[in-house]
């Protein structure tokens, strides 16, 4: 109980990267392409790291979650370095590339096959499981740096990817993982910053916030998918990820059938089109909320059902995903 009290410390972390970005000039100043009006530090990812390492120090934590915290913390140092010096995406990349085969190297922690459907078939992905394991993570962290655009809406999805978790694991094994609620505390404090909620400075995450939560939750996915007393099949663990994964997916793919440089800055993200559409940040943050739920509810579904039919109707959503959000963009630029 008393551990739990010393949470109450973890706004402070997010008042001194507030105070830190304003003293040493990390800030975010507007322009025509983005949509705040004022200038924001966006050091909210150094409140994010401090507040998991001192959670981390004040509970007892599962080992290797602990060494994912800590290594993200490498993730975040070059994303941080890219906010401030704009590193171009080529040795970005290889330097989260060296990041994550030092980690994988040190604690075996990869995919060794996709799918097991049904018990009739399992691909193994043998000698290319460390390269494909690199990849995978090296596209869910920056899957999640496209999502981080709007307020909350990042914060927001990584809860809600860590509550599905949560939800999964009690309705298979009638367990709360304590973990990852612990892990959703500085989440909920980093929002009331992100909003300027009450006497809360803003505070926006930044790349390097953005990029570290993605090799988390990577990670945290491998481990959960493979490695843990709490697995999850991964038929029923690409749901929770389905948002994300559709997103980046479909945003590149629109980007190359249109011609445009896939690496650009742009807003042809789902949540700027649906901020184009609805002029509020709460609805489309509500909006997008809604839609994961419903690729949840699905996926939990058609998991039951079997686990072939999972991986099935998770293509075919994505198919749908893809050319809805195609005609939304047509009928935007129409206008």
């Amino acid at each position: 109980m008393k551990n739990i009290l010393f949470l109450n410390i973890i706004p402070l972390f997010f008042f001194l990267s507030y105070y830190f970005g304003k003293k040493f000039n990390f800030i975010d100043y507007p322009t025509k392409r983005k949509i705040h009006l004022n200038s924001i530090p966006y050091t909210g990812g150094l409140g994010l790291i401090l507040s998991f390492f001192f959670i981390v120090w004040v509970l007892y934590f599962d080992l290797m979650l602990l060494k994912i915290i800590f290594m993200s913390s490498f993730i975040f140092i070059i994303g941080f370095l890219d906010d401030r010096y704009k590193m171009n995406v080529g040795s970005r990349i290889i330097f989260q590339i060296l990041i994550i085969f030092f980690f994988i190297d040190n604690h075996n922690l990869k995919v060794d096959y996709i799918f097991d459907l049904d018990g009739l078939y399992r691909f193994e992905l043998g000698g290319i499981s460390l390269i494909f394991t690199i990849l995978s993570v090296i596209f869910l962290i920056n899957a999640f740096n496209y999502l981080d655009g709007i307020n909350g809406l990042l914060a927001i999805q990584t809860m809600f990817i860590f509550i599905s978790l949560i939800i999964i694991q009690f309705i298979k094994y009638q367990v709360v993982n304590i973990d990852l609620i612990f892990l959703i505390l500085p989440l909920l404090v980093f929002l009331m910053f992100n909003f300027n909620f009450l006497f809360f400075p803003p505070l926006f995450l930044g790349n390097g916030g953005s990029t570290m939560l993605g090799f988390i939750v990577a990670f945290i996915f491998i481990y959960y998918g493979y490695y843990s007393n709490l697995n999850i099949d991964p038929e029923l663990l690409i749901w929770p990820l389905a948002f994300v994964v559709f997103e980046f997916l479909s945003t590149n793919l629109s980007r190359i059938l249109r011609n445009k440089p896939i690496f650009h800055p742009g807003h042809d993200h789902i949540h700027y089109i649906f901020l184009k559409k609805f002029k509020s940040i709460l609805k489309v943050n509500l909006i997008i909320l809604l839609i994961n739920i419903l690729f949840l509810f699905v996926g939990f579904l058609s998991f039951m059902i079997g686990d072939m039919i999972s991986v099935i109707i998770f293509i075919i959503f994505f198919t749908i995903y893809y050319f809805l959000r195609e005609r939304l963009i047509d009928g935007i630029q129409e206008k």
